[in-house]
């Protein structure tokens, strides 16, 4: 869905794609200096579209790094900076953690902008995702403002952008849980590792860190070893006080036989 978005929009667009730039390469530098020049040089009349471009920024003491799929900047002919922040998902629904994500990334965007002096009108924020294949008609009217929107903003015919009608909220979401002093971040940042729960599941597979928690876990024989364990049930087992695979294993004993060896 990425590449076929992506090739579409190279067609209607300059563009910059920041990750085939850099061959795709997992540890490749940030791009925020790109970005601002991008921002900063373009032509009264112009658009540019950036793909994968790599932020890394420091927002109330956390560092921040994210790739984001689609920058659009377009500079409007009395000069005034517009941009929209587009995340593109392989679904057919945008769900509240994707428009927390672009809100995240609004706010990285915001601070490299101030920072380098560029101004701009408020950022605006969506989602781009795939239109259901077979639509109710309850479904397809709730669609067509969605595929207007894509149509309006990128050029896109086969796709819908949600465009977040409540950025703040969102904004505002992303304070309570790392960027405030009293952060649900901060708290779990704040307690003993030992003690933070977690549990595995097929989501771990592409994370960077995956390698180091299959080890925590195998060197303490964590419940999270057990296939199909969740989290919530790893949950009320540790609150009852078993926290390894022996101690479940050992939980309930077998009846002594009872005649004729049964």
């Amino acid at each position: 869905f990425e590449e076929g978005v992506e090739a579409t929009l190279a067609k209607k667009y300059r563009s910059v794609n920041y990750a085939v730039e850099s061959a795709k390469a997992h540890n490749r530098p940030d791009n925020n200096g790109e970005v601002v020049e991008e921002a900063r040089s373009l032509a009264a009349g112009r658009v540019v579209v950036l793909f994968q471009s790599r932020l890394e920024v420091e927002l109330a003491g956390w560092r921040l790094r994210g790739d984001v799929d689609l920058v659009r900047l377009e500079r409007t002919p009395g000069g005034t900076l517009k941009v929209l922040i587009a995340d593109m998902k392989s679904t057919v629904e945008a769900k509240v953690e994707h428009r927390l994500q672009v809100a995240f990334y609004r706010l990285m965007l915001e601070r490299l902008l101030d920072d380098a002096g560029v101004t701009h009108a408020s950022v605006e924020t969506g989602i781009l995702y795939h239109p259901p294949v077979d639509p109710t008609p309850e479904e397809q009217a709730g669609v067509e403002p969605l595929r207007e929107a894509a149509r309006r903003l990128l050029g896109l015919t086969d796709a819908l952008l949600e465009v977040v009608a409540d950025p703040q909220a969102y904004v505002q979401s992303a304070h309570d849980l790392v960027l405030a002093a009293d952060s649900t971040a901060r708290r779990v940042a704040g307690t003993p590792f030992e003690d933070i729960p977690y549990c595995l599941s097929f989501k771990c597979d592409g994370c960077l860190y995956a390698e180091f928690c299959m080890k925590w876990s195998a060197e303490r024989e964590d419940l999270s070893l057990l296939a199909y364990m969740t989290a919530t049930e790893k949950e009320a087992l540790r609150r009852a006080g078993v926290t390894t695979v022996q101690s479940l294993a050992t939980l309930k004993d077998f009846a002594p036989a009872i005649g004729n060896g049964r």
